[in-house]
């Protein structure tokens, strides 16, 4: 994970990684679009398969990027929003939420009262999982970066009809699972087109926006 300290280091890589996956998307459906015959439906499959790769890539190296910033504000703990307080909490947490032992759930208490006033101790390694991104596991990632999933939804309603769950759970997911596993799977072109349109400008777009705007008005915060 890259080390990220300023918040025009973390524009720079973020719209460094979005415009690589950009770029190697519209090369590949131009391509796609451009070819003919038996070569054609393969293609269209590989392309679902390209499409989630890139959104699961996106949203975790964001995140990961994002995190990094954050971890390396030196704030209080108590000035970091729940989320990040949870975070930088979280092994005491899943102790005490092990055991029923009286002194170790004093023990994560008194670490958030005895040194609220301390910068806290965040992991080197992002905590930050999106392995087989379905639609709650983003809804976690939103809530844990600060991103408000209402808003994500306003702006994603803005240029698409179809629930975003539906889109994220069976569009993309349940079908790249299907590919990835080798199963036959029929993808018409215009059904691929639709799905890089949401990809792109539903999906990938919003967050990185809202990504940016959680970092220039420091959501991570009370």
């Amino acid at each position: 994970m890259k080390d990220v300290r300023t918040l025009s280091e973390l524009y720079d890589l973020i719209e460094k990684d979005y415009a690589w996956r950009i770029t190697e998307l519209s090369n590949y459906r131009s391509f796609v679009i451009q070819s003919k015959g038996k070569s054609k439906e393969p293609m269209l499959r590989a392309g679902v398969a390209l499409l989630y790769a890139h959104w699961e890539g996106f949203i975790k190296n964001g995140a990961d990027l994002y995190y990094s910033f954050v971890s390396n504000q030196s704030k209080k703990l108590n000035e970091y929003s729940n989320s990040f307080i949870s975070i930088a909490l979280r092994s005491q947490l899943e102790t005490m939420s092990s055991t029923k032992k009286l002194s170790l759930h004093n023990s994560v208490i008194e670490t958030f009262f005895d040194k609220a006033d301390l910068a806290p101790n965040f992991s080197s390694s992002s905590p930050i999982r999106t392995s087989n991104l379905k639609f709650e596991i983003f809804e976690d990632v939103c809530l844990m970066l600060g991103i408000g999933i209402d808003e994500f939804h306003e702006r994603y309603k803005r240029n698409f009809d179809r629930n975003i769950a539906l889109i994220i759970n069976e569009d993309l997911l349940t079908k790249r699972n299907k590919i990835a596993h080798g199963n036959y799977l029929l993808i018409d072109e215009k059904e691929f087109k639709q799905l890089y349109d949401v990809v792109i400008n539903g999906l990938l777009y919003n967050f990185k926006e809202l990504l940016m705007d959680c970092a220039q008005n420091k959501k991570y915060l009370k």
